[in-house]
């Protein structure tokens, strides 16, 4: 994002007034402030006046993000430990009988660097290299994988430490399949660009039912915590859907202190992280799930070093692709597209 200095002096920031205002409403009010507001961080005070022409005079001001007031005092304004992205701050003015609304977009960013996360590998088992994998999820020892391509998008079910297999669900074209999280009895599965998900039956993968898309037009990666299932679509957001009728009910948008970030692709929540691959990057990103910070990154590319390539591999689309933890295991399970290896490692925070 290009950013814009401020050399000398204050930037007049004319803001305009809620619907049905007059003109001269429209032009009564300013905000003076230095603060770059494509780049505020988290945890910041920042410079912000409010003022008006002669003709109003103000009681007093109330500031919102995200309809939650803010602290403002003595022409400061306090940026809380806020969710991270595109916002916009309310500004409703208190003068005599009458209240005055503006309203100001603002990029709220961390306040601190993503920081380089360890591994450990513990083991490998042998993964089909036919699969062109798209999202994995453990329910005990039974290992659930999506797969995707048009004609080639399948769900399994087997045990990756005896080989044995289970159950298995193809999904017919026109769709191409991609992530999947289960709920309860229901395992739910996202189409890439169908505007689309499946229901299936956990146990048999017997189809239930289906859902489409609201705001996200494309279905990425998924998963799921005690409240939500959470959903990738390519932007920097993901989804917060009600586990009962699969609809978006809100959103967290993913950056660093530099910058939003696109490209998380299937998921993975463990407590209060997110652990998302990087599509077409042997990286995964370490979520922070209330405010969408990314405070961790873990490179992964020396494990694509150990994959042996045959007659399926694609040298630009057979990358790491696959996460999935196993609870009882306290451990991670790593793969890609096409990868004749699934990697168990153990994952943990640089040391302090």
């Amino acid at each position: 994002m290009k950013r814009l200095a401020y050399t000398f002096g204050l930037v007049f920031l004319t803001l305009v007034v809620g619907c049905g205002a007059s003109q001269d409403k429209k032009s009564a009010f300013k905000i003076k402030s230095k603060a770059n507001f494509n780049s505020i961080q988290q945890n910041s005070s920042i410079e912000f006046r409010v003022e008006s022409n002669k003709q109003y005079k103000i009681d007093s001001i109330r500031v919102l993000l995200n309809q939650n007031s803010l602290e403002y005092n003595e022409n400061r304004l306090q940026i809380p430990e806020a969710q991270i992205g595109n916002h916009s701050l309310d500004v409703k003015i208190y003068t005599a009988n009458e209240v005055h609304e503006l309203r100001k977009k603002i990029r709220i960013l961390s306040d601190k660097p993503a920081q380089l996360w360890n591994y450990e590998v513990l083991a490998s088992y042998d993964h089909d290299t036919e699969r062109y994998t798209q999202g994995l999820e453990f329910v005990g020892d039974t290992l659930y994988e999506s797969t995707g391509q048009v004609g080639n998008s399948y769900i399994y079910s087997y045990n990756p430490f005896t080989g044995e297999s289970f159950e298995t669900y193809e999904l017919s074209p026109p769709f191409f399949g991609e992530g999947i999280t289960l709920w309860e009895n229901r395992l739910i599965h996202l189409t890439w660009r169908g505007s689309k998900g499946f229901i299936y039956d956990k146990n048999t993968l017997e189809p239930t039912g289906e859902f489409n898309y609201d705001q996200s037009k494309e279905g990425w990666g998924l998963s799921h915590d005690q409240d939500f299932i959470y959903k990738s679509d390519g932007t920097e957001k993901i989804w917060r859907l009600s586990p009962e009728n699969l609809k978006e009910q809100s959103y967290i948008q993913l950056g660093t202190n530099k910058s939003l970030f696109k490209n998380a692709n299937e998921l993975e929540i463990v407590n209060d992280k997110i652990f998302a691959n990087v599509y077409l990057k042997e990286s995964v990103m370490v979520i922070e799930k209330s405010t969408g910070v990314i405070e961790g990154i873990l490179n992964f590319s020396e494990l694509k070093k150990e994959i042996t390539k045959d007659e399926n591999w694609d040298e630009n689309n057979s990358v790491l692709n696959g996460i999935a933890y196993h609870k009882e295991r306290k451990s991670f399970f790593i793969t890609g597209k096409n990868w004749n290896k699934i990697f168990e490692v153990r994952i943990s925070p640089p040391s302090e």
